[in-house]
């Protein structure tokens, strides 16, 4: 019934809309019931935008909750379509999802500083192997951590957003949170609402020199000859 009030908002919409299910959306419905009610593909796919690319990856985004275990899991063939598109890119891409794969600090969230286990997938390491293997620009648009974030790793943007309903940042009232990203040479990305945020930067194909092995503990001797 509440899904059903959600995709009545969405009819007036005249622009191009596409959904990405997030955790709640698959809390109590299935992806298939979701995409009946909001008629639109559970399917990850790409969306042409001229200059750039859209990827919809629509990864499981359901987290499951048991004696032993909790939080996301990946499946394997959403980490592959995502790496086979990803590998294959010949223009700039936007990559848009619910879980973000960044692994950026949740110190200070509400909801994930004393569960950073469920703010995203076990497997994101690997999924960021896979993106810094990109021949083009790459920019991650996520949601589910509920605040507004910018990360920058291996020259490959990380952003997410603000929750439409989220209070925790804003008093008590709705965030109210919604967007404009603008595409180009340079990005251009502002959050309106009650937690307003805004950035622009310059995507980059070039990835960044490897890190530092473990420094080690203790200088080196040397000898007196040398």
């Amino acid at each position: 019934r509440l899904q059903e009030q959600v995709a009545d908002a969405f009819t007036t919409i005249s622009a191009p809309r596409y959904h990405v299910a997030g955790n709640h959306d698959l809390y109590h419905l299935t992806a298939e019931e979701n995409a009946n009610l909001l008629g639109q593909s559970v399917a990850s796919e790409v969306i042409d935008l001229g200059a750039w690319q859209l990827l919809l990856w629509r990864a499981d985004a359901k987290i499951t909750w048991t004696e032993t275990s909790r939080g996301f899991s990946l499946p394997e063939t959403d980490y592959l379509w995502l790496s086979r598109q990803i590998v294959a890119a010949e223009k700039p891409s936007l990559i848009a999802t619910h879980v973000p794969v960044s692994g950026h600090s949740q110190i200070g969230n509400y909801y994930f500083q004393a569960n950073p286990d469920v703010a995203g997938y076990p497997q994101s390491p690997r999924v960021r192997a896979a993106l810094a293997q990109a021949k083009v620009p790459v920019v991650c648009l996520a949601g589910h951590v509920h605040w507004n974030t910018v990360t920058q790793i291996d020259g490959i943007f990380h952003l997410t957003q603000q929750s439409l309903t989220e209070s925790f940042t804003t008093g008590g009232t709705p965030a109210g949170a919604m967007a404009i990203l603008e595409l180009g040479d340079e990005i251009s990305w502002h959050v309106s609402g009650l937690d307003p945020f805004a950035c622009s930067f310059r995507p980059s194909a070039t990835r960044w020199t490897p890190p530092l092995q473990p420094f080690l503990r203790t200088r080196p001797a040397v000898s007196k000859e040398g």
